[in-house]
């Protein structure tokens, strides 16, 4: 006969909540928005559980397969974009920096995540990226490394988010400025951030 949909399947094993959410976090591995987003907003449980083999959320699994419209989806829901997995405090940003996801990795940025969390053991997502081979993507997330641990004792959420967007703006207009803007100082971090903040930057 013929094979089972994605309901059929979740419908025979949804014995106990517990089951029905690893269905769920099997369909957001495969990319089935459909079946993902209905479980969502039916209310049928925390957007933020956690299963899987890595006990990962809804979010980290659709970013570890690539699924970039998953990702914006769950995130429109007000999904965790920062939370870590049980088994060794990777987020969202490392798993689809190792698994080579550039899409979902940019999406994952764009959205606002946080690029210098370490796991458990200490890596960032740049750190998984180079460890697997995924150039393009550690490229992409040395470019959003910018001080953001001297930042943050700097400066308010507004003011990073202002200084990481001129960053950009530079860099994107004059790669040559790379190293410069990596060298910095902390002087040269608020002198930046006071530039910033002046209409004729």
């Amino acid at each position: 006969g013929a094979a089972p949909t994605f309901s059929q399947a979740m419908a025979s094993r949804a014995s106990t909540p517990a089951k029905a959410f690893a269905a769920v976090h099997a369909a957001a591995s495969c990319g089935d928005s459909a079946a993902v987003l209905k479980w969502v907003d039916d209310g049928s449980g925390s957007i933020d559980a956690r299963a899987g083999p890595r006990l990962s959320t809804l979010l980290s699994a659709a970013s570890e397969a690539g699924h970039a419209a998953l990702i914006a989806a769950l995130l429109d829901r007000n999904a965790s974009l920062d939370i870590s997995d049980d088994a060794g405090g990777a987020t969202a940003l490392h798993l689809a920096a190792a698994a080579g996801r550039e899409a979902a990795v940019r999406q994952l940025l764009t959205s606002g995540a946080t690029v210098d969390i370490c796991d458990r053991e200490g890596h960032t997502a740049l750190a998984w990226a180079e460890a697997c081979g995924h150039g393009a993507i550690a490229t992409l997330l040395r470019g959003q490394l910018f001080e953001p641990v001297l930042l943050r004792s700097l400066l308010d959420a507004r003011q990073v988010a202002q200084l990481l967007a001129l960053r950009r703006r530079l860099v994107g207009s004059s790669p040559g400025l790379r190293t410069l803007m990596d060298g910095c100082d902390s002087h040269e971090v608020v002198f930046l951030h006071a530039a910033s903040a002046q209409p004729d930057v």
